[in-house]
Formats: structure tokens, sequence, C-alpha cells
């Protein structure tokens, strides 16, 4: 009889992501990978690949170089495969060459994946591993900041609003709701910063039970730039 065991390699990346601040050079970072695994050693690849999120906020994956804001055809990675001893680390240099012209905040990912050592063998099938080191890199000085709200509903309990970046830099709206009855008295929430990549739009979705009324539903949002934004709608809750 054929016994098939199945096991995850175990790995860490430290730090989980790295946020580069460069008018334009070379700029080399050093992350770390550690094999958790005190027994077996690992074969690591790492990689570049471009990532956004989604109108919902799910990651959405692509080929490296795809998006216009991509800042993996600037990532060098030394070494790009390498061996991890058991309960042992080894540092990779991450560098990037940052164009002078830069004027927006580009990103992309390094994806570190566990891979089968050539020419061993092991009594089990691994389950290859992977984690994503998020880059972020920004010119420093942003030539525009900007954001809109695009949307505003009530339903079912959840308040939904459409927030679209159309600035140079990514943003991390913060939220405040208010919900005004016609006496006057407010029901007040807020949410915590939520990420909003430049030239995309996410609709965030705030649980807000309201009781049975009349309300003047009104949202600000703080995005970090020089104004408060506002919206509001009359909604009538059944």
């Amino acid at each position: 009889m054929l016994l098939l065991f199945f096991s995850v390699s175990k790995f860490l990346v430290t730090p989980p992501k790295l946020e580069i601040v460069s008018p334009g050079g070379d700029i080399t970072e050093v992350v770390s990978v550690y094999n958790l695994d005190k027994t077996h050693q690992l074969r690591i690849k790492a990689y570049t690949g471009d990532w956004f999120l989604s109108r919902d906020g799910k990651i959405m994956y692509e080929k490296p170089g795809k998006l216009s804001l991509s800042c993996s055809p600037w990532i060098t990675i030394n070494p790009a495969e390498f061996d991890v001893p058991p309960d042992g680390k080894v540092d990779v240099r991450i560098t990037l060459s940052v164009p002078d012209s830069i004027k927006k905040g580009h990103w992309g990912v390094v994806f570190f994946e566990s891979i089968p050592i050539p020419g061993a063998w092991v009594p089990t099938i691994r389950i290859a591993g992977r984690i994503g080191l998020t880059i972020y890199v920004s010119p420093g000085n942003v030539s525009y900041m900007g954001g809109e709200i695009t949307s505003l509903n009530y339903s079912e309990g959840t308040v939904q609003m459409g927030f679209l970046n159309n600035g140079d830099i990514w943003l991390k709206p913060k939220l405040i709701l208010r919900a005004i009855k016609p006496d006057g008295s407010t029901i007040v929430d807020s949410t915590k910063p939520v990420l909003v990549l430049p030239g995309y739009q996410r609709i965030l979705k705030i649980p807000f039970s309201l009781k049975k009324g009349k309300y003047t539903l009104q949202v600000d949002v703080d995005y970090g730039g020089s104004e408060i934004l506002r919206a509001e709608k009359t909604i009538k809750v059944r």
C-alpha cells in the first residue's frame, strides 16, 4: 500500500512589506527568510508580480509589469533562488532602480515560494507555500492627492459607499457615519482606515444598524487631503 503524507512548508518573511520614498535612483533593502521547520531544509524561489484591489477589496494578482503603476520592472532580487537550512535564515537583497521621472506612487509584490529541492527525495508530498512581500514606492513630493465619493446607499443594516482615489498616491480614508433623526438626535459611528490605490474605486460596506424610521444619512470621509469630503442622503428604514 502506498501512503501519501501531506505537509505544508513553514517559513516566514520579514518585514512583511517595504515602504520606500525615493525621487529616483537605486535603493536596496534587505529582507530575511526564516525556515520554521527544525528538521527539513527549504528551497525558496523569489519572483515579482503585480496586484490591485477589486471594488470589494479582494486582492487580485497580475503578471509583473502589467499595471501602469507597477514597480515590478524596477526590482532585482539577489539571490532569486536559495536554500534555507533547518531552523535557519537567509537574507535577500531587494534592489529597486527607481526612474528619476517618477511622479506618482507605484507598487508591486515579491513572492517567496517553496519549491522541491533538486535531486532530493522526501517521503512526503509537499504543498508549496507562498508569501508575498508588498512593496510601495512613493516619490516623496506627490503632485496631487484627491478623492471622490461616488455613491451612498443603505440596505439591510449596511451602509455602502463608493470612494474613488483620483490622485497620485494610495489613500487610507476613514469614515464617520451619522444617522440624524427628524428630532435632531444623532447616531454616530466610525471606521478604521482602508486602503484605496490611485486610480481605483472601492465600495466600502460598513455595518450600521438602524431602527425603523426616517433619517438623514451623513458620511464624512477624511482621506488625508486638504478637505473632508461629505455626502448625505435621506433614507427610510422599514
